[in-house]
C-alpha cells in the first residue's frame, strides 16, 4: 500500500492517508519456481498524475527481486495508465544496471540483456525489450533525424517480425489443404495486417514511448541524470 504521511494539528503523532495499492497473487512455474501477476493496481484520483503510481510499482519490485523463488512478474489485462506506470517504473530499473549504461544502450537486445532484466528485477522479456527501446528512443532523440529514422525501423522491423512468421505459418498450411479446404479456411481468416497498418502502429508504438519519456522528465531525476 501507499501511503501520505503528514501532520494534524488536531492530533498527536504523523498521520497516515491511504494513496494507493497494489495486490499481486503467484502461479506454479515449473520446476521450482513461482510466477507473480498483478491483479490489482490502483492510485486514489487526489494523487494521479505525479508519478506515484511508477514509483508504487517501483517499491514492490524492490522488495520483489529479494525473492529467490519469483521467476518474473507480469499484469493482468493492464489498462493503459497502468502500462505507463509500470514502463516508467521499468526504464528506472533498467537505467540502476550496468548492461543498460547509457554508452552501451544503442548496442542490440540481446537474450543476455534480456536474462539479465530478469534477474535483476523479475522483469518478463517483452517488458525489458519495450523499457530498453524507450530509453534508447530517448537517447537517439539527442541524436538527430537520422537517428531517429533509423531507430524507427528497427522498431518497425520488431513489430514486423510476429506477422512474417503468421505468413510462413498460413502458408504452409494451404499448401497441406485440398482446394474445398483451402476455401473454408480462407473465409475464415482474418484480414492479414498490411504495410500501412505496420506503420500505423509503429507510429502509435513511438508515441507512447514519448509519453513515458516526458513523464520521466517531469518527474525523476535519475532519468535526466542518466543523460
Amino acid at each position: 500500500m501507499l501511503y501520505e504521511v503528514f501532520e494534524n494539528d488536531a492530533k498527536s503523532g504523523r498521520q497516515y492517508r491511504l494513496a494507493g495499492y497494489s495486490s499481486y497473487y503467484k502461479y506454479f512455474w515449473y520446476p521450482d519456481m513461482w510466477r507473480l501477476r498483478a491483479a490489482h493496481t490502483f492510485i486514489l484520483s487526489n494523487f494521479r498524475g505525479m508519478g506515484y503510481g511508477a514509483k508504487l510499482l517501483h517499491a514492490v519490485n524492490m522488495d520483489i527481486k529479494k525473492h529467490d523463488d519469483i521467476y518474473d512478474v507480469t499484469l493482468e489485462t493492464p489498462a493503459i495508465e497502468l502500462t505507463q506506470a509500470r514502463d516508467a517504473a521499468s526504464v528506472l530499473e533498467l537505467i540502476e544496471m550496468e548492461e543498460f549504461a547509457k554508452e552501451k544502450i544503442l548496442e542490440p537486445f540481446t537474450k543476455e540483456k534480456a536474462e539479465a532484466a530478469r534477474k535483476s528485477w523479475k522483469m518478463y522479456k517483452g517488458e525489458a525489450h519495450r523499457a530498453y527501446e524507450i530509453l534508447k528512443y530517448a537517447v537517439v532523440q539527442k541524436s538527430g533525424k537520422d537517428a531517429i529514422a533509423e531507430f524507427r525501423a528497427e522498431v518497425l522491423k520488431r513489430l514486423r517480425k510476429p506477422y512474417e512468421k503468421k505468413d510462413k505459418m498460413y502458408q504452409r498450411m494451404v499448401n497441406s489443404l485440398d482446394q474445398q479446404e483451402t476455401e473454408l479456411l480462407v473465409s475464415n481468416e482474418a484480414e492479414i495486417i498490411g504495410e500501412t497498418q505496420l506503420n500505423q502502429y509503429t507510429d502509435t508504438t513511438l508515441q507512447s514511448y514519448q509519453l513515458i519519456i516526458n513523464r520521466l522528465q517531469k518527474h525523476s531525476d535519475a532519468f535526466c541524470n542518466y543523460f
